[in-house]
């Protein structure tokens, strides 16, 4: 019986290897150009990992997922949104996420408590590099972003294979101070509800009166040690051409002129979008701001791809109900997780959100990891940790 489940943990085990190179590719990228597209051969590798998956096949929500999808390549090529290209990349680029998840999901990643152990060595080797690094970051990195991306990677990478002890969550936020250095808003924001959830959460979020004024205070606190963006993003930000404001300014004007299906793939804020300039950004009179211009893409002043709300307009109000919808089925899932697993989830939850208010964290390379670990750790609502 032992040789069985020592057979069945090194079977798919792989997978937690795979997550691991996910992070590394997170740390590394920045710094490493050669690495840039390892991501993308990462969620290749779990595509073809899918094929051999019946359970994956058989699975229903990832079949929904995929076929909404198909439907809104077949509506953008109807439409005409932008040309095959664009739509095709826009297609391959949400597709992402997903197939990291779902792929992940339909696995059985238990790991021996030893192999557990060793993961938690190597986290906490990178989390003292970083903190070695942190007078230099400026050198290291050529966007300081990079440099908390990766204290939150390590992190939660570190607490999801910890024993999730009281120590284990005081390392993981230790782990995170240096991300201050970088002096930026989303990471000062992330790391107030971080902090919340690791020390003060005791119970499961509910939707009543007392979550919802410790979530008023803690918007209240991200927006007070982040006033400055805040009020150039959404008080002042369209009268001065910021173009991350523009962008959602006119993301409204389109879910009501495109209602209900949205303007299609490769029309609006997405990588596709910048890199076979849309149709729509003439249209809309947004070639002529700072940084949107046809002429900015792949330059230093480049925001044609720098927020992922927006986005959904691609998709219209049909398609914002479906991404909420996703979001809910996933907490809904993570109800079924012990506590301290929980509270994993809701932090992955929180990063994501606020990352992708000012960036397009959902399709680039964070998707990667942020979707692999989810998926893992939901799936431990129906696994227990292999003790040998």
């Amino acid at each position: 019986m032992k040789n069985l489940v020592s057979r069945q943990v090194s079977k798919n085990v792989f997978i937690v290897y795979v997550y691991v190179l996910s992070s590394f590719c997170i740390l590394l990228n920045p710094v490493i150009d050669g690495l840039k597209y390892l991501d993308e051969a990462i969620v290749l590798f779990l595509a073809l990992c899918a094929t051999r998956r019946l359970s994956l096949v058989l699975c229903r929500e990832a079949r929904i997922v995929f076929l909404v999808l198909c439907g809104y390549l077949l509506y953008s090529l109807i439409i005409e949104s932008n040309i095959f290209q664009a739509i095709l990349l826009d297609f391959i680029l949400f597709l992402k996420p997903f197939i990291c998840f779902y792929v992940v999901y339909s696995y059985d990643t238990q790991m021996p408590l030893s192999f557990k152990k060793k993961l938690c060595r190597l986290y906490k080797y990178i989390g003292v590099i970083l903190w070695c690094i942190l007078p230099f970051i400026n050198d290291v990195y050529a966007n300081t972003t990079s440099y908390y991306v990766g204290c939150i990677s390590c992190a939660i990478s570190y607490i999801f294979f910890s024993q999730r002890t009281k120590s284990d969550w005081i390392i993981a936020i230790l782990m995170l101070v240096p991300g201050l250095a970088s002096l930026r808003s989303k990471f000062m924001a992330e790391l107030c509800c971080i902090v919340y959830i690791f020390i003060f959460l005791k119970n499961r979020i509910r939707l009543n009166v007392k979550y919802a004024i410790i979530l008023a205070m803690l918007i209240a606190v991200s927006i007070y040690v982040n006033y400055t963006k805040f009020s150039a993003y959404f008080i002042t930000g369209y009268d001065d051409g910021y173009a991350r404001t523009i962008f959602y300014v006119k993301s409204f004007d389109l879910y009501k002129e495109y209602f209900p299906f949205g303007t299609g793939l490769g029309s609006f804020g997405t990588e596709a979008a910048a890199k076979y300039y849309s149709p729509f950004y003439h249209k809309l009179g947004m070639d002529c701001f700072y940084g949107l211009t046809p002429d900015d893409y792949g330059t230093y002043t480049d925001f044609l791809h720098d927020t992922f709300y927006p986005v959904l307009a691609e998709f219209g109000c049909l398609g914002l109900f479906f991404y909420f919808l996703f979001w809910r089925r996933l907490c809904n899932k993570a109800n079924m997780l012990d506590f301290q697993a929980y509270k994993i989830f809701v932090s992955i939850f929180f990063i994501i959100s606020i990352e992708n208010i000012a960036s397009n964290s959902f399709t680039d390379a964070r998707s990667v990891e942020y979707m692999m670990l989810l998926g893992m750790l939901l799936k431990e609502a129906n696994n227990e940790t292999v003790r040998t």
